[in-house]
């Protein structure tokens, strides 16, 4: 298929996706899994396709491995040795490209970051599955230049390729120069990841959200951020497990999310970042379902000796090794229907009349 989660001989877990591009053009991504406290799996992809601590390195699922170095070239002034359109290269799009006129070794692209920061890598994502030879230097002045990186020799085929630093350095300008390709020296991307000086954008005080008509969306809105590049909208199905995300480059305050269940209730915030870093909101928003009969989320242990009246439960979805054939065949209709001992998230339907739990989600 187009996806798969696997575990890696460390014990981490990821998954694995084709990503669309344009037409039949796809990219491959590679997620960090994680499996929260309550039992559930999902892959983390909050700045995901940012630099990555290896698993294990960041102790707190609910980060990830996302290291915090932001994209210091974005949106920022350009200038090359050829062609038009420099701006395409420092635009976080894969789907534009800054085309140099020529494959000459005399062709070089360099962003002006604006002030002196803290680079810890850099990420060249050209245009064409080719093995390119460049070099990046950094420079404080626009003067003296160092090369922090040296492709000039390289034959392997990467197209999308991030090199960490030796150590990290602080520069103003980055810039990267042809040593030979195949037809024009193109890029879709040039990132420069670190940390800027200053101030981190203002914390997103005020949300706004309402469900779609098909109960299936929700436009969330938001207050402006002063000092913002952008936001993170994150949402899941309680408070502590907004898993999901949206990332919103701009000044656009608002987004369609199309992604939700009908019938269940969603939790959401925003985030706002810039190249000092990223501002959590201290704001969640509950996202109440318009069809949902739903009160409140709670746990409960059921002992190997229980069992549950079965007549009104609404969906099982028992993950105790069970395959998905024996999870659809289970007789969610039948009274006395004996649990596995675990840990089950469960609701109270509001129109029976029978204070029995429905059970809802997953176990453990």
């Amino acid at each position: 298929g187009h996806g798969a989660t696997f575990k890696h001989t460390s014990g981490a877990l990821f998954r694995l996706v084709t990503m669309f591009i344009a037409g039949i053009e796809r990219r491959t991504g590679l997620f960090a899994v994680f499996i929260d406290d309550d039992g559930l799996m999902y892959a983390h992809n909050y700045f995901s396709d940012y630099p990555q601590f290896l698993p294990g390195k960041n102790p707190d699922i609910n980060d990830g491995n996302f290291t915090g170095w932001m994209n210091l070239a974005y949106g920022k002034t350009v200038t090359a040795s050829s062609g038009a359109n420099t701006g395409n290269a420092v635009d976080d799009d894969i789907r534009t490209a800054w085309n140099a006129a020529s494959g000459a070794e005399s062709e070089w692209l360099k962003v002006d970051m604006g002030k002196t920061c803290m680079v810890q890598g850099v990420q060249v994502n050209f245009t064409s599955f080719a093995a390119y030879k460049y070099v990046v230097e950094l420079s404080a002045d626009d003067a003296a230049w160092e090369t922090v990186i040296d492709k000039s020799t390289n034959s392997k085929t990467i197209q999308h390729e991030y090199t960490q630093l030796s150590a990290p350095t602080e520069a103003r300008y980055a810039r990267v120069a042809n040593k030979g390709a195949r037809g024009s020296f193109s890029q879709s991307d040039f990132r420069v990841f670190g940390n800027a000086p200053g101030t981190l954008a203002a914390k997103v005080s005020s949300l706004n959200a309402k469900r779609m008509s098909d109960d299936m969306g929700a436009t969330v809105s938001w207050s402006a951020s002063s000092g913002a590049q952008g936001y993170v909208v994150r949402y899941g199905i309680a408070r502590t497990k907004l898993h999901n995300c949206y990332e919103i480059r701009g000044a656009a305050t608002s987004i369609e999310i199309r992604s939700l269940n009908a019938d269940v209730d969603y939790y959401c915030t925003v985030d706002a970042f810039n190249d000092v870093g990223v501002t959590k909101s201290d704001a969640v928003l509950f996202v109440k379902s318009l069809t949902s009969k739903t009160q409140t989320f709670r746990s409960r242990t059921v002992s190997a000796r229980n069992s549950i009246e079965a007549r009104n439960i609404t969906g099982v979805f028992n993950m105790l090794g069970r395959s998905m054939g024996e999870v659809n065949a289970l007789p969610y209709d039948k009274p006395g229907m004996s649990l596995t001992p675990g840990l089950y998230i469960y609701r109270f339907d509001r129109d029976k009349s029978e204070a029995l739990p429905s059970l809802f989600l997953h176990g453990r």
